[in-house]
């Protein structure tokens, strides 16, 4: 080890050094990470299909996220003959300026919360006026308030409008988010139809309907079997281009998808009933709480089969999303009978555990291919959404956890974040040499948005549980921590996490305590080595007699530079 950093240190690869030293200590005495234990494996059913032949692991069924998806053809070509006619060049920068608006469009404050918070800040500008002794004339000061705290207050509430969709504008959005929409609609019927095959609707109802991007992306899945689709959209200029667009362009052609009604006003809810209801990008252009409210549950009264609710991947899309889940649940818990579940994404009905976290929302991105007006430019898209199906939850794919972050393949083995059914968060590591090889190379293939086909004995999940309870994310939502003390990695009792994980130790107990002082002890041993090492090498440390090795893994110096996981549970 000490030849090893001698060596280093003149290391012409890198400028500083010290990266070097420290990279190759915390590799060296790095705690053993907490790993997915022999009792999770690949799902039986889905492990005798590979044996079969049926299909290979690289489509395995959890697969949910789907190539780059591209608006068909024909609507492309629709919407190229509206641009040569009706636009310009210039709308390319509007439909970009569009697009970044929406997606930074806030949640409307309520108005009691607006009438607080304004309140709150006339106090403080009164105060500071008394404070700096400002000098205003006593006509006028209530004026200047006033127009400081109507200032303050857009900018602090995010100054909600709507937007206006007529005319121009509705083209400008057609060019700005149709192969987006498309594509995040698409993906979210495509998953429904993938785990459930035997579904087949006969009527679609898609409130806000728009560019009638829904119509295409489930027609495009299910063909001739749909017979209706009750498109609804209040803006009349918006349903005149969604019927253009299925004539081709042309007012005299007949619309290429039959079936396809266009309405400014919603049916009622009490008469009339669809099997898929979908709703993209709506419950953020409700003017308050209450008005959102009231839409969804219209919605959810209309849904025979599936609701699917989408919004764009922010925070207030997957707060708006969020409210829409907990109140269909809590709704359909008041009668002591579930009307329905969450089928997507969530495998499980409990609350969502990135909810407890500070601005880290629940999102999930779609590969896309922009219109040729646009040069078909690939792109991503990020989105949040949910879909609720009637009835109670049934074993199977919905039982299995959910990547909700992308997962980082390292040499032989594959770090996945995960939202498990037991309603928790959870990182594993899937190993080549401790797993099966069809359990490392699903880990492998799957993506952000897939579900992972694992299945895990009884008392893993009770051994997981019960070591949930002091886990969480960090409020950046990349790594998760537990009650351990930041700088050295201990748990506030005095105890190491990861490397009592890696005996099988579990929390200090009176029974392990003899177990546990053995474990410091060695920890101790391995600190006093490294503290040898560093000397033998010439290398300056700072470690004192009641530092461990776990100090090393976070120096100060290098904390910008290292980054290390920490792992705290396994399933």
């Amino acid at each position: 080890m000490a030849a090893s950093l001698q060596n280093m240190v003149g290391c012409k690869l890198c400028k500083s050094t010290n990266y070097c030293h420290w990279r190759l200590i915390v590799r060296f005495y790095s705690s053993k990470p907490c790993t997915l234990k022999r009792g999770a494996d690949v799902d039986p059913a889905v492990s005798s299909c590979f044996q079969n032949g049926e299909f290979k692991i690289r489509k395995h069924p959890g697969i949910m996220r789907q190539r780059r998806i591209q608006v068909p053809e024909r609507l492309d070509s629709a919407v190229n003959v509206l641009a040569e006619r009706y636009l310009n060049q210039s709308v390319l920068e509007e439909a970009n300026k569009m697009n970044q608006r929406l997606q930074m469009r806030h949640v409307p404050i309520e108005d009691l919360e607006k009438r607080a918070l304004g309140e709150q800040i006339r106090a403080d500008i009164t105060k500071q006026a008394e404070t700096k002794a400002v000098h205003i004339p006593e006509k006028s000061k209530n004026d200047w308030i006033t127009s400081r705290v109507n200032k303050m207050l857009k900018t602090v509430s995010g100054h909600w409008q709507s937007f206006d969709y007529t005319g121009h504008n509705g083209l400008v959005y057609v060019i700005s988010r149709l192969a987006k929409n498309y594509s995040v609609i698409s993906q979210c019927l495509l998953e429904i139809h993938k785990r459930d095959e035997q579904f087949v609707p006969r009527s679609v109802y898609n409130y806000g309907s728009g560019t009638g991007s829904c119509v295409w992306a489930a027609h495009e899945i299910w063909k001739k079997s749909v017979f209706e689709y009750y498109c609804v959209d209040p803006v009349q200029d918006m349903n005149t281009i969604a019927r253009l667009l299925l004539q081709d362009g042309e007012e005299q052609k007949q619309m290429y998808i039959r079936g396809v009604y266009f309405r400014q006003f919603s049916p009622s809810d009490e008469k009339n009933t669809f099997e898929l209801v979908v709703s993209g990008y709506t419950l953020l252009e409700q003017p308050n709480r209450s008005e959102r409210l009231k839409t969804i549950e219209r919605l959810w009264n209309m849904t025979q089969n599936y609701l699917v609710l989408v919004e764009v991947g922010s925070f207030a899309g997957y707060s708006v999303i969020m409210e829409a889940r907990d109140f269909i649940l809590h709704k359909t818990t008041e009668d002591q009978e579930p009307e329905g579940h969450v089928f997507a994404p969530c495998p499980h009905d409990l609350q969502c555990p990135k909810k407890s976290l500070e601005k880290v929302p629940c999102t999930f991105e779609v590969d896309l291919k922009q219109l040729a007006y646009r040069k078909g430019q690939p792109e991503q898209e990020r989105y949040s959404y949910i879909i609720i199906k009637r009835g109670k939850r049934n074993e199977g794919t919905s039982q299995w956890p959910r990547l909700i972050q992308p997962s980082v393949c390292a040499s032989d083995h594959t770090h996945c974040k995960v939202c498990c059914p037991d309603g928790y968060l959870n990182q594993v590591i899937i190993t080549k040499s401790k797993h099966s090889r069809e359990l490392y190379k699903c880990s492998q293939i799957s993506k952000w948005g897939d579900l992972l086909p694992i299945i895990w004995t009884e008392d893993i999940l009770t051994r997981h549980n019960t070591t949930q309870e002091d886990d969480q994310f960090d409020q950046s939502g990349d790594t998760f921590i537990t009650d351990r003390d930041v700088n050295t990695g201990f748990r506030k009792d005095g105890t190491n996490l990861a490397c009592a994980d890696s005996f099988g130790l579990g929390q200090k107990t009176e029974t392990n305590d003899a177990r546990w002082d053995h474990i410091e002890l060695n920890n101790q041993n391995k600190a006093d080595t490294c503290r040898s090492s560093f000397s033998s090498a010439g290398i300056q440390t700072k470690l004192d007699s009641t530092e461990t090795v776990q100090d090393l893994e976070h120096p100060t110096e290098a904390k910008s530079e290292v980054q290390t996981e920490n792992i705290t549970s396994s399933l």
